[in-house]
């Protein structure tokens, strides 16, 4: 199953490392275990090329300090 659908999946930037049967009652919202979210910025005056529609380019200064304590907030 994993694998057909990573074939269907092959033309986009994502792929299924695993699948399982679960019970009729699960409910991907509520009963997944666990999730993971990359968020990527890039401070660079310079267009991007590789990386174009998977960074957030920010053009100017980032406060650091004031990123650090904002994200503290959410964990």
């Amino acid at each position: 199953f994993r694998d057909g659908l990573n074939v269907h999946l092959r033309p986009n930037p994502i792929g299924v490392l695993a699948a399982d049967i679960v019970p009729d009652d699960f409910e991907a919202r509520f009963s997944a275990i666990k999730r993971h979210y990359l968020y990527r910025i890039t401070n660079t005056r310079a267009n991007l090329a590789l990386d174009i529609g998977r960074v957030w380019r920010v053009p100017r200064a980032l406060d650091a300090d004031a990123m650090h304590k904002a994200a503290q907030r959410l964990l």
